[in-house]
């Protein structure tokens, strides 16, 4: 097959139930509950020139942080520091004023830390 290929390197399916308002339940379908996990999803695009979109999804209210840190350590930029309701958010960096080189992305979900690599190149 000729021409240009894509490459996926994560797909998250879920049904999810409506409620009132603005909040909704995470329900699969296979009877598996994805009610207490938390995804940080890959920064997109990666790498990135000029700005980078890190998404998350929390199962419930909760202090949450997002922070950007360049390979020596420094922090960089806290994209979110406060309390979020459960649901999908997204934040965007623009790292322009950013040098090229590897930086580190750490979401903080009340005690739980994750944490994801991004790339910034020109």
């Amino acid at each position: 097959m000729k021409g240009k290929y894509a490459v996926c390197s994560e797909i998250f399916l879920y049904e999810y139930q409506k409620s009132t308002g603005e909040k909704a339940t995470q329900i699969s379908k296979n009877g598996r509950d994805f009610s207490q996990k938390i995804n940080f999803l890959s920064p997109r695009p990666n790498p990135f020139s000029n700005s980078a979109r890190f998404s998350f999804i929390i199962p419930r209210e909760d202090k949450v942080s997002l922070k950007i840190y360049d390979a020596s350590g420094r922090l960089c930029k806290t994209l979110v520091n406060k309390k979020l309701d459960m649901g999908s958010y997204y934040f965007d960096w623009d790292g322009k004023e950013y040098a090229d080189g590897i930086y580190f992305s750490v979401l903080k979900v009340g005690e739980k830390r994750l944490t994801r690599k991004t790339v910034k190149i020109k």
